[in-house]
C-alpha cells in the first residue's frame, strides 16, 4: 500500500524536491518523517512498527549512508577534541548497545541520535551517569550498615547530595536526625546509625573525591565527560517478546494462555567507542588535577565493562571491553 505523510505545505514540497532515499539524516527519517498507510476501512494509520517503515534494501541503504557519515564526523570530532584532553579510552562493545529505548517516540521503541547529525551516540550527561550510579553501587556494597544493601544505597545516595564534604565533613548531630525515604517502601523512613556514620567517616577521603569529580547541587564537578561516538558501528533489529502483556498493562494475572507479542527495537553492534575525559582546571589544584583524572578514567573503565551503559544491561546489552592499541596489534586488557 502507498504510504502517506501529514507535513507542512513548506517541508512537504522540500520533501518532494528531495525524495526521502537522498535525506541523509537518520532522526529526521526516523522521527519526523512519520509514515501512515492507509485500512481497508479508508483510515490513515501511523505504522508503528519499525519493521514497516521500509523493504530490506532501502533499510541497508540508509545504514550504508549513516555508517558513512558517523565515520566522516567522528574522525573530525576526535581531532577537534584532541586539542583539549589527551589519553582517550577505547572501548569495544561486548555483544549490543541500546540506549535511549524508551524515550518517547511515535513507534513501540526508540534510540538516542545526536539532534543535529542524526547519528547514534553516548551522551556524555550518560556516561557520566552510569559512572556515579556504579561507583555509589560499590561503595554501599563496602558498607556494612543497614543489613539491606537498597537501604545502604538510598542512604548514601543522600548523604552525597545533602552535605558538602569537599570542605568539611559533617558532625554525627548533622547526621543523626536525616531522614530518607525507604527505598521499598515510600510511606516509610530510614534513618542514619553511628554505625552508617563512622564507617562513612572512615571513607571520607573517597566521598571528597567523590563530590570533587561529579559535583554537588551547589558545585559542578571537575570531571567533564564529553559524548562518545561509534565507529564501524552496525544498527541491527532486536525483539523483546514479552509473554504476559495483560499482567503488565491491565493489571490481569499472569497465564501461559496470553499470546506473546514481539516488540522491535534497534541496537548498535561490532561498535567501537572512544571516550574522552577533561578536567575543569579553575576548581582544583594543579596538584590534584592528574589524580582526579585518573581516578575517573578507573571508574569509568569499571563502570562500562562491569556495569554496562543504556537499558537492558542486566541482560548484558551494553557492556564494553577495554582495549589497548598500539600501532602493531590490539590486546585485550584484563
Amino acid at each position: 500500500m502507498k504510504n502517506f505523510y501529514y507535513l507542512p505545505q513548506d517541508t512537504s514540497d522540500i520533501l518532494y524536491k528531495f525524495p526521502r532515499e537522498r535525506i541523509e539524516n537518520f532522526a529526521l527519517l526516523l522521527n519526523k518523517l512519520v509514515q501512515f498507510h492507509r485500512k481497508k476501512s479508508g483510515q490513515l494509520e501511523v505504522i508503528k512498527k519499525l519493521e514497516e517503515l521500509s523493504d530490506k534494501n532501502k533499510y541497508e541503504t540508509w545504514i550504508k549512508k549513516l555508517q558513512k557519515i558517523t565515520n566522516q564526523f567522528v574522525k573530525k570530532y576526535q581531532d577537534s577534541i584532541k586539542k583539549i584532553t589527551k589519553d582517550p579510552l577505547p572501548f569495544t562493545l561486548s555483544w549490543r548497545l541500546t540506549i535511549g529505548l524508551g524515550s518517547s517516540s511515535v513507534y513501540e521503541t526508540s534510540i538516542t541520535l545526536h539532534h543535529i547529525y542524526g547519528i547514534p551516540y553516548l551522551p556524555g550527561s550518560a556516561i557520566k551517569g552510569v559512572t556515579r550510579s556504579y561507583r555509589i553501587l560499590c561503595m554501599a556494597e563496602q558498607l556494612a550498615d543497614p543489613d539491606d544493601y537498597y537501604e545502604r544505597v538510598a542512604l548514601l545516595e543522600k548523604f552525597l547530595e545533602r552535605f558538602d564534604l569537599i570542605n568539611k565533613f559533617p558532625e554525627w548531630k548533622e547526621v543523626k536526625n536525616f531522614e530518607v525515604n525507604n527505598p521499598e517502601d515510600k510511606d516509610k523512613k530510614i534513618k542514619f546509625s553511628e554505625q552508617l556514620y563512622k564507617s562513612l567517616e572512615a571513607k571520607q577521603t573517597e566521598l571528597r573525591t567523590f563530590q570533587l569529580i561529579f559535583g554537588t547541587q551547589e558545585r559542578q564537578g571537575c570531571i567533564i565527560f564529553f559524548d562518545s561516538f561509534p565507529e564501524n558501528f552496525e544498527i541491527k533489529y532486536d525483539i523483546m517478546n514479552p509473554h504476559y502483556g495483560p499482567y503488565y498493562t491491565d493489571k490481569k494475572p499472569p497465564a501461559d494462555y496470553y499470546n506473546p507479542v514481539p516488540i522491535f527495537f534497534l541496537v548498535l553492534e561490532n561498535a567501537r567507542f572512544i571516550f574522552y575525559l577533561g578536567v575543569k582546571s579553575k576548581l582544583v589544584s594543579a596538584g590534584e588535577k592528574e589524580d582526579l583524572l585518573k581516578i575517573a578514567k578507573k571508574w569509568l573503565k569499571e563502570a562500562l565493562t562491569n556495569y554496562g551503559i543504556g537499558a537492558k544491561t542486566t541482560l548484558g546489552y551494553g557492556v564494553f571491553e577495554h582495549r589497548i592499541e598500539n600501532n602493531k596489534n590490539k590486546q585485550l586488557k584484563n
